[in-house]
């Protein structure tokens, strides 16, 4: 199980980037809840990696209209399709500002040393996420535009130092 020190930080950088940025409030639906199995995406998801005295990765999963309406948002454009590159750039770029307010608190707060990957993005329908060999933990938050899940990875199921 990982610690909810090493989690609490990420819905809290989601929530204050998506209010800031996109003008998007997210509800959390609960609480990190362990995944042992692969994850289906809701259509749209960003992986990005960190390492440091600890490895792992935050992936942000969500519903297309909750894509688009971020892209929308920030943007201030229209867009229709996922596939957009703007649509798809904006997802990526929230992720990386989400997870480094994420990773600097964590950095602070336990002298971590971590470091971000540059994110990737991908869109489909139904893709299945699988990253085998690391211990991830969801929360499940939703939105008036759809469902965003916010999935926290470590390797070994990291505690805090």
């Amino acid at each position: 199980m990982i610690s909810q020190q090493l989690t609490q930080p990420y819905i809290a950088s989601a929530q204050v980037v998506l209010r800031d940025m996109a003008e998007i409030e997210i509800e959390p639906g609960g609480y990190f809840y362990p995944n042992h199995t692969d994850i289906v995406s809701y259509g749209v998801a960003s992986i990005i990696t960190f390492m440091g005295k600890i490895k792992g990765r935050l992936l942000l999963d969500m519903d297309p209209e909750l894509a688009i309406q971020i892209a929308r948002n920030i943007n201030d454009e229209e867009f229709t399709n996922t596939r957009e590159f703007m649509v798809l750039t904006t997802i990526s770029e929230v992720n990386n500002v989400i997870a480094g307010k994420a990773i600097t608190n964590l950095n602070n707060t336990f002298s971590l040393g971590l470091r971000l990957a540059p994110p990737i993005v991908f869109t489909g329908k139904k893709p299945i996420i699988c990253i085998p060999k690391i211990s991830s933990e969801s929360l499940d938050c939703y939105t008036k535009n759809g469902r965003l899940r916010i999935n926290v990875a470590f390797e070994g199921g990291a505690a805090a130092q």
